[in-house]
This record gives C-alpha cells, sequence and structure tokens, in this order.
C-alpha cells in the first residue's frame, strides 16, 4: 500500500502544480501601475503587445485610494472615454484585482477627471484556456513561430501633412488607397497650432462635414499621434472653418493584426490588384454650366459610366457664377436646395469623394441654373468589377513603432491544460490516494 501511495501522490502534486501554474497575474503597467502615461495610451498599448491573456488569468491594477479607480467597460465607452455603459461597477479601492474570467474583448478606463482622455485605459483580448500540449516528438524539429507584421507609423498625407490639399478630398483618399492599416499602427496628423486640428468623428459626420457625432475629443495641437487600437472604419475630419468641405477628411478602414503569419510558399500565387480610385470629370470639355441641351446632357454624360466608392467627380465651374450642391432626391425633382446633404461648394473647381454607395443628386442653386438642367444624378456602388489597377506599391515604411496590437499574440506565457479539466484529474487523483488508507 505504502508502494502505490508513493507511486500516486506525487503524480497528483505534478497535475495539481500543472493547474497551479496554468493562471497568470498580470500588473498592469508593471512597475508604473495604473495611472496617467507619460507618453498617452500607447504605453499601456505597448505593455499589452507582447502578452497572451487566457481565462483564467487575472489582471491586477495597482493604484491609490481615493485618487484613481479602474472600470470595465464597452467598446463605445471605451472609444469616447466614458463610463456610462460600464460592465460591472467601477473599482475605487487599490489595488484591485480583476479575474479574466470569459474570452472576447475587455476594455478598461480611469473615469477620474481626464485620465482616460491623456491615454489612461487599456484594451485586450482573451482567449479561451488551450488543450493539453503534447510533448514534442524526438525526431521532429521544434517550429519556428513567423514573424508578424511590425506595427507601423502612417504620416497622413506624407510630405504634404495634413492641411487643405490642392487636389481637394481625393487627395487624401490616394493617399490611403495603397496601404494596409491594421490595428496596433498609428496615424500621425502633421499641421501647425493653433491653425488646423483633427478629430475623429462617425460616418455620417464624415459625410456631413460636421462634429457632432465626434468620438473622443477635438486634438487642437500638432503633430498628432492617434493609435489605431481596434478593427473597423475610422473617419477623421478637421472642423476648422470650411477646411473639411475643401477636402480634408480621411476614411480609412483598420483590419485584425493577424496572430502569426505562415511563411510564404515558393510559388505564391500572384496577389489581383484591386482597381484604383477613378476621377471622373463632370461633363468632361464642357464641364459643370448651363448645358445647351438641357438636362438630357449630364444624363447622356453618365450613360456607360460607372461610379464606384472611392472615386471622385470633380465639377468644374467658374467661382461667384456657379456652385454645387448634393441634395436628396426630392429637392433634385423640385430644384430646391431645402435639404441639402452638407455645405454648398462655392469655390471651383470642386472635388468630391464619393464615399458611399447608392443614389447621389447634385444641383447649381444659382439663379435658375438647375431649372435649365444643371443638374447630376448617378449611382455609386460598392466596389468596380473591372477597371484600371494600381501599380504594385513599396511595403508602408516603418516608423517609431507605437506598439503592437492588444489583440495581437505574441511571446506569452506557455499555458499547460485548460484549468477546468487539470483541476478535476488532480481532485479525482487525489481521491485515489486518499482511498488508500
Amino acid at each position: 500500500m505504502a508502494a502505490r501511495f508513493a507511486f500516486v501522490l506525487p503524480f497528483a502534486l505534478f497535475l495539481f502544480l500543472q493547474y497551479s501554474a496554468a493562471q497568470t497575474v498580470y500588473t498592469v503597467g508593471d512597475s508604473v501601475g495604473w495611472t496617467v502615461p507619460a507618453n498617452g495610451e500607447v504605453f499601456y498599448k505597448t505593455w499589452a503587445a507582447d502578452k497572451i491573456f487566457y481565462v483564467g488569468d487575472s489582471l491586477v491594477f495597482n493604484f491609490t485610494t481615493d485618487k484613481d479607480e479602474v472600470a470595465r467597460v464597452t467598446k463605445m465607452g471605451f472609444d469616447m472615454c466614458s463610463d456610462d455603459n460600464e460592465i460591472g461597477d467601477s473599482i475605487e479601492t487599490g489595488p484591485a484585482t480583476i479575474s479574466l474570467l470569459t474570452p472576447g474583448e475587455y476594455f478598461f478606463i480611469s473615469s477620474e477627471d481626464r485620465h482616460c482622455q491623456q491615454g489612461q485605459k487599456l484594451a485586450i483580448n482573451v482567449t479561451a484556456a488551450p488543450g493539453p500540449r503534447s510533448p514534442p516528438s524526438s525526431n521532429v524539429p521544434p517550429q519556428t513561430p513567423a514573424p508578424k507584421r511590425a506595427p507601423v507609423t502612417h504620416v497622413v498625407g506624407d510630405t504634404a501633412g495634413w492641411g487643405i490639399p490642392k487636389g481637394g478630398a481625393v487627395f487624401y483618399s490616394n493617399w490611403a488607397a495603397g496601404k494596409s492599416f491594421l490595428a496596433g499602427d498609428s496615424l500621425v496628423f502633421n499641421f501647425a497650432t493653433p491653425d488646423d486640428d483633427v478629430v475623429r468623428v462617425s460616418k455620417q459626420s464624415f459625410d456631413l462635414c460636421n462634429d457632432d457625432g465626434e468620438i473622443g475629443e477635438d486634438i487642437d495641437h500638432g503633430p498628432a499621434t492617434i493609435p489605431l487600437l481596434t478593427p473597423g472604419e475610422y473617419y477623421f475630419i478637421s472642423n476648422e472653418d470650411g477646411h473639411c468641405q475643401q477636402g480634408q477628411k480621411l476614411a480609412i478602414n483598420v483590419t485584425a493584426a493577424p496572430g502569426t503569419m505562415a511563411p510564404p510558399s515558393s510559388n505564391p500565387p500572384p496577389s489581383t490588384p484591386r482597381p484604383a480610385p477613378v476621377t471622373h470629370i463632370v461633363g468632361d470639355s464642357v464641364g459643370w454650366t448651363t448645358p445647351p441641351g438641357g438636362a438630357a446632357f449630364y444624363v447622356n454624360w453618365t450613360t456607360g459610366k460607372t461610379f464606384a466608392v472611392g472615386d471622385s467627380i470633380v465639377f468644374n465651374f467658374t467661382t461667384e457664377v456657379h456652385d454645387v450642391e448634393r441634395v436628396p432626391k426630392a429637392s433634385f425633382d423640385i430644384c430646391s436646395d431645402d435639404n441639402e446633404i452638407g455645405e454648398t461648394i462655392e469655390s471651383g473647381p470642386a472635388t468630391v469623394v464619393l464615399t458611399t454607395p447608392g443614389e447621389h443628386y447634385y444641383i447649381s442653386t444659382e439663379n435658375q441654373d438647375c431649372q435649365l438642367g444643371q443638374k447630376l444624378a448617378i449611382n455609386v456602388v460598392a466596389t468596380r468589377s473591372t477597371g484600371p489597377v494600381t501599380s504594385v506599391s513599396t511595403p508602408p515604411t516603418s516608423g517609431p513603432t507605437a506598439g503592437g496590437s492588444p489583440f495581437g499574440t505574441g511571446a506569452g506565457q506557455p499555458k499547460s491544460s485548460a484549468n477546468t479539466i487539470a483541476a478535476a484529474v488532480s481532485a479525482t487523483v487525489f481521491g485515489l490516494a486518499l482511498s488508500f488508507f
């Protein structure tokens, strides 16, 4: 009996220790703790970049009671630095330990004063605990993790910076066209203080060039660095005077950063380049004016053309003689600007970027221009199936890295079997051991 116990007890102890090691306690910010970071929100993004968070792990937020707190919030609350949609109650007594009980995205902020706006916020992705890992075969060499793409700092507009572009909104549309934006990258908006600013807005506010649906606050000190923390569509405008209406606006799509990327095949399939945006000159050589053939002229001009999201239309007209305004169909039909979409563009030539699919209607509001046929209706499709393609672009130049994505994987703590399985096995073996007495 003693011999049996001598065999069973070490095995049970091994499983118990293995289960205990399966849970990792992370101290948020390490020695810095949970506070307003010196370099903004990039600090906590960088801290999380090389870690893998599993169900069963814990986060420790080290802060001084009555001076700070931590609250788990929704994605919207995280982006807007608001605790209106907090998940659970704020924890006001430090240090605070929070267990990661379920897989998914977790968002934490400090709701003290303006701490969150100054970067005291943390976003992580928690994955389910991995299953049992079998020891590697002696005949199989260990696999080397494939390198993942390093975070890239994109300078908006390159040398032109963030200002009213000469070519209108198509300038920033073309700038973004050949680039890949991943969660973990950053955008740098180069502008002069106090002549300009940048604000992230909703899609609707982007289209209308207003900041009613701003996400976060205006940044009015340049240059401004904005980390791209989560996948999705991002919209930025300048709300200085008429800057947005003149093309100072940027729309990009951010995709999730891959965890690990497979090494390229020796014979990779050729990539399919996507169609490049097309710039359409309204009326071609005639331009935007009262047409000799009435409204049929612009109807005929659109025949045979495909207008896709990302394309631009250029209205060539003389300032103070004509203008252009986007309106709904009802206003288009009766030549009225009562329900204008955005603001009237009075300086020619005017470049309008087609940012959404659907029907677009434009008129001139000068005198009787619209009634005489100066009106344009087009249908914009989401993508162009065929058309000119962009040349193969060079990879984006890496600037000062802003840390990896909080959702990417990296060299984290190795884990043992799933916590629940290990616990059950440990308990079973202990029970068997005790049954020998």
